[in-house]
């Protein structure tokens, strides 16, 4: 036991703050708490009553705020919060990344399930409230209204809780792989509102075979954005990619599953 102790200790240190190394519990268990946990609130926030839609927000600020509470500078550059400047085509090309397998994704689900419930691509544009927002306003504004979201507050948190703290933890734990392999599918599965699972006024319902898919797609998103910032050294080209992400996905939702 004293063994074991020592040894969780000693993985700690040097990335975890004192506080928290001095508790003996080791980064991947607490990396694995946080994901566990802030995905829960999401989901519920998602899909909950309305009353808990202000929870998102909450999410937001905690996966922003999670690696500064929990880790030592050094900590924070091992998952590659740097300040130094990364090449401007380096990022050009984690932008492409994302983006790219935005139009992927959008593809994937235009062609196996094309105008059926199954359809992620519809999915996203309820969740988004599409429909809603087509009678008030063009096309153009309605992609505008939702930029501002998509660059900032989901790749900010997300990617620091997952290609940061979680893939750091696990790699230092097993290896790079392993670190890879639980954030991405942790990131999937996080997506399940969106498509695999899902309310109305009847209940909560699930979509199985098209739901595993799309988490699995979503799966190889988180790993494009964590390839972005294991080949650069910095999060904010995972950062980078998940915002282009975001925002082809969200355009290609708006003028083409549309119509």
């Amino acid at each position: 036991m004293t063994g074991s102790s020592s040894e969780q200790t000693s993985a700690s240190t040097g990335f975890f703050r004192p506080f928290w190394s001095r508790r003996g519990c080791p980064p991947w268990m607490v990396a694995l708490l946080a994901m566990l946990i802030l995905g829960v609130l999401r989901a519920y926030a998602m899909l909950g009553p309305p009353a808990a839609q202000p929870l998102y927000l909450f999410y937001c600020v905690a996966t922003c705020a999670l690696p500064f509470l929990l880790l030592t500078a050094a900590g924070q550059r091992e998952i590659g919060l740097v300040l130094k400047e990364t090449s401007k085509v380096s990022m050009a090309w984690c932008a492409l990344a994302g983006a790219g397998y935005a139009v992927l994704l959008f593809c994937a689900g235009q062609f196996l399930f094309g105008n059926s419930p199954e359809n992620w691509d519809l999915s996203v544009r309820g969740y988004l409230r599409i429909e809603d927002l087509r009678g008030l306003m063009p096309p153009a504004a309605i992609v505008a209204i939702y930029v501002i979201p998509a660059i900032t507050l989901t790749p900010l948190g997300e990617e620091m809780l997952f290609r940061g703290l979680v893939q750091q933890a696990f790699a230092r734990r097993w290896n790079v792989l392993t670190g890879v392999l639980v954030n991405s599918f942790g990131y999937g599965l996080a997506y399940s509102y969106v498509h695999a699972i899902w309310r109305n006024s009847e209940g909560l319902h699930l979509r199985l075979l098209s739901g595993c898919i799309a988490a699995l797609l979503m799966a190889g998103a988180g790993v494009v954005f964590t390839v972005c910032r294991l080949r650069t050294g910095r999060m904010a080209a995972a950062m980078v990619a998940h915002a282009a992400f975001n925002v082809a996905m969200v355009a290609m939702v708006v003028y083409f599953s549309t119509r």
